[in-house]
């Protein structure tokens, strides 16, 4: 996947000023940098990373050079959304101190996902515990706990501190 970074000023709402393909090398940014910004003025810019559903935007300049870099932007778009600031979710990525849960778009799937992973209940055995267990309030337990976070409406981040 192609990840396209469209910048605009901010006090012009939509005016595109050009677009960059990430990952991009530090001097395609910096090319493209002095292309949108020739006086090297302190002008903010807003860009978007379209392609993902992502909350990148806002990002500094010196940051969205690192993102670039970055092997799985997907994932830490996930981090970035879960973490309390940038420099944890790179250090999360790099570390992979991390567990993405994908498709759960409840406190039952994630309790679901949570127990057949740590061994707690087999999902698939048919015995009274497994019929009885209780998905959902082991996964919301486990959501108040404080290391699981909702990035987006079927996607749960946990993260392993």
């Amino acid at each position: 996947m192609t990840n396209v970074l469209e910048l605009n000023y901010l006090n012009l709402s939509t005016y595109n000023m050009g677009t960059l393909e990430l990952p991009a090398t530090e001097e395609e940014i910096n090319s493209f940098w002095e292309k949108l910004n020739p006086m090297d003025s302190d002008v903010e810019l807003q860009y978007v990373v379209s392609d993902l559903d992502s909350n990148l935007d806002n990002l500094s300049l010196s940051q969205l050079e690192i993102v670039s870099e970055l092997d799985n932007i997907e994932d830490f778009d996930k981090l970035f959304q879960a973490c309390d600031s940038f420099e944890e979710a790179i250090e999360m990525l790099e570390n992979h101190e991390y567990t993405i849960f994908e498709e759960c778009e409840s406190d039952y799937d994630l309790g679901y996902e949570l127990a057949a992973r740590n061994g707690i209940v087999d999902p698939e055995d048919n015995s009274i515990l497994a019929r009885y267990f209780d998905y959902e309030a082991y996964g919301r337990d486990c959501r108040f706990e404080g290391s699981f976070h909702w990035v987006d409406s079927n996607t749960v981040v946990e993260l392993h501190r």
